[in-house]
């Protein structure tokens, strides 16, 4: 056997010193090299972005309070009627959705301001042009990255501000179809949009929410809430996509999410008290409640069906609703459906731990092989909750069974731990069961968890402020996968808070994570330019590119929120 190894050996030094690997080797180091100079002198110089000089702020203030002045007929005896020095544009965008209308803001205000009338009253907006480097192409190529976003002037001297490629949901390819249309040069703005006090600097097609507080929280939660109860429809379902440009609903839906959704809406009431809310997330179950049924010769067992499959997702986040509207009013509570639905969830988990994903019955429910990252956390969190007003220690015995399972054999090959998937609804049931069993292992877990999700989080001080928070992907951070993980930093806050004493890493990133989910919640200073933009108002929208809001990005956005107003309103 020595031998052998000793050929082996010889062989590889032979191979390590020979002149071809030498040759590869020296390939393998200098070809990454060579292609990423070469990727960056395609890509250009890119323009340096700094942020306005308060000077500009105010000189953007004085340009909209002079403007909404002059259109609504008011005497103004200051500011003088020249505009401030630079090249401004001014915006009108009219309530109903229709295209606005831009000029070019120079000298007296009589000799520009007329053809804003048409518009008046509507939403101003002021953009203050700046020049490109000399040489830089950063259009569209810097579009998903830069602080600023390019707009265009065509040669005929039509002016497209750079929050108009926004509101049109333009990626690269339709700004690069774009620009091969319309010949023309790249326009580079600051922005602002008039607030309530003054006026508030825009980046892409957002503003910065403020101090974040639980009064803020609490306030946006709030407008989340209501825009879901807008888009309740009268048999009980969900406007599930809605196309926030033309305010129309998109085709589709999922019973999953129309459960989580309810979920976050009793969870809402929980937290603010609001009528409303409560009455929405009841009327949301009466649709739930038309889907279930019970296992052929058990009535003990029941789920919600969508089509042929029955999802143990969706037992657990009806059962978390239930559990919910439980806690706030227990005189309401259908202890009937939690228990039947949690027997389910007992029936799909083996001596093992194991949950099965997909509930099959012979001639009824299609079988599916398909094993869900989510599912499981999502029955586990549930029957972690019910255990806490319903103390049947079967609840927890199947939860400590299945945590185990998730933590110890999930993702386990020979004894190694392959990955650890960024399970925010396993980190938030782990961290809700280590408070029942406060066993080692279950905090460990969720903080890996925890830990890999936070891998991804943009929060260097050079990442553009508008997108800091949110997490890396292929084009700009998306803001559902932002409140998911909201939720799970909220839960690990929490058990940081308990078993770390004095850190606050995942409190950060929490904040961070909810800064960037509110500059993506429709708000009166952004809902402009959509098509009926009060049905709009409070939803989040899938990413700033993508003016869609599906209503599991409401409802993990809200979850997340509400854990950190509550985190800011305990005592550390």
């Amino acid at each position: 056997m020595g031998q052998v190894l000793d050929n082996v050996m010889s062989r590889w030094r032979a191979i390590g010193e020979s002149r071809t690997y030498r040759h590869l080797a020296r390939a393998a180091f200098v070809v990454p090299v060579l292609v990423l100079l070469a990727m960056h002198w395609l890509r250009g110089p890119q323009p340096e972005f700094r942020p306005p000089r308060e000077a500009q702020t105010k000189a953007a203030g004085d340009l909209l309070a002079m403007t909404a002045a002059f259109l609504s007929g008011e005497a103004r005896a200051a500011p003088a009627t020249a505009t401030p020095a630079g090249e401004w544009y001014v915006t009108v965008y009219g309530a109903s959705g229709a295209a606005p209308t831009t000029v070019r803001a120079q000298g007296a205000i009589e000799s520009w301001a007329a053809p804003l009338r048409k518009r008046w009253p509507g939403h101003l907006q002021v953009d203050l042009a700046f020049d490109n480097p000399p040489g830089a192409r950063s259009w569209p190529s810097g579009f998903g990255l830069d602080v600023g976003l390019d707009g265009w002037i065509e040669e005929d001297g039509e002016v497209h501000l750079p929050v108009e490629f926004v509101l049109r949901g333009y990626d690269r390819r339709k700004l690069s179809q774009f620009i091969s249309d319309h010949p023309g040069t790249p326009l580079r703005t600051y922005a602002w949009v008039a607030g309530p006090e003054g006026p508030l600097r825009m980046l892409r097609h957002s503003v910065d929410p403020g101090p974040i507080t639980p009064a803020l929280l609490k306030r946006r939660c709030d407008l989340g809430g209501d825009y879901l109860t807008r888009h309740l429809r009268p048999d009980g379902h969900y406007d599930y996509d809605w196309l926030a440009r033309s305010a129309t609903a998109g085709p589709g839906y999922n019973l999953l999410r129309h459960a989580g959704t309810t979920y976050s809406l009793f969870q809402l009431h929980n937290a603010t008290g609001k009528l409303a809310h409560y009455q929405t997330a009841v009327a949301a179950l009466h649709y739930l409640r038309a889907r279930r049924q019970f296992a052929t010769g058990d009535r003990s067992r029941c789920f919600e069906v969508e089509g042929v499959n029955v999802k143990l997702g969706g037992a657990g986040l009806t059962l978390l609703a239930l559990v919910e509207q439980a806690r706030a009013r227990p005189a309401a509570a259908d202890w009937e459906w939690m228990r039947c639905l949690a027997e389910h969830i007992v029936h799909e988990t083996d001596d093992s731990g194991d949950m099965a994903s997909y509930y099959a019955e012979p001639n009824r429910f299609r079988a599916n092989a398909r094993r869900s990252i989510y599912y499981p956390g999502e029955a586990l969190l549930a029957l972690v909750r019910l255990f806490e007003i319903d103390p049947d220690p079967r609840w927890q015995q199947t939860a400590s069974r299945a945590a185990s399972y998730l933590v110890h054999r999930r993702w386990v090959a020979l004894g190694i731990r392959i990955t650890v998937p960024p399970d925010a609804w396993l980190l938030q049931a782990l961290e809700e069961l280590h408070r029942q069993l406060p066993e080692p292992a279950y905090a460990d877990y969720a903080f890996a968890i925890a830990e890999v999700m936070t891998r991804g989080q943009l929060m260097a001080e050079r990442v553009p402020e508008d997108i800091r928070g949110g997490m890396l992907s292929r084009g700009l951070p998306g803001v559902v996968s932002a409140g998911a993980r909201n939720e799970a930093m909220a839960a690990a806050a929490r058990l940081e808070r308990r078993l770390r004493p004095g850190e606050t890493f995942f409190l950060e990133r929490l904040k961070a994570g909810a800064r960037y989910s509110l500059r993506n919640q429709y708000t009166e200073p952004i809902s402009f330019g959509l098509k009926r933009p009060a049905t709009s108002l409070g939803g989040f929208r899938n990413s700033p590119l993508a003016p869609q809001i599906r209503i599991d990005g409401v409802q993990h956005n809200l979850s997340g929120l509400i854990g950190l107003s509550a985190l800011l309103e305990e005592s550390p």
